[in-house]
């Protein structure tokens, strides 16, 4: 499979999504990206992230098909919120 060898906008970017993207799984992700940039073994990625390396490879792959979009789940039918994004910024807000 594969490594991940990033060009410098793309390090930039994806550091920056590491650090402040808000959605929990796509900083994961993007950190599992770095590492692998910085030529860490996925074996050692998925310890570091308590993953499983299959995951990291899947992510990999995604990374590399899809570029910094292969790092967001797709879409899912379901149950719509119930928490409007209004209410969420208000309970955010309250937490901080």
């Amino acid at each position: 499979m594969r490594g991940i060898k990033l060009q410098e906008y793309e390090e930039i970017t994806i550091v920056e999504m590491r650090k402040y993207h808000p959605i929990a799984k796509v900083r994961e992700r993007a950190h599992a990206i770095e590492l692998l940039n910085m030529g860490i073994k996925r074996i050692e990625v998925a310890k570091t992230l308590k993953r499983r390396k299959d995951t990291i490879s899947k992510w990999t792959v995604s990374y590399n098909e899809y570029g910094i979009a292969g790092l967001f789940d797709e879409k899912r039918s379901g149950k719509p919120r119930e928490v409007t994004d209004e209410i969420k910024d208000k309970i955010v807000e309250i937490a901080e």
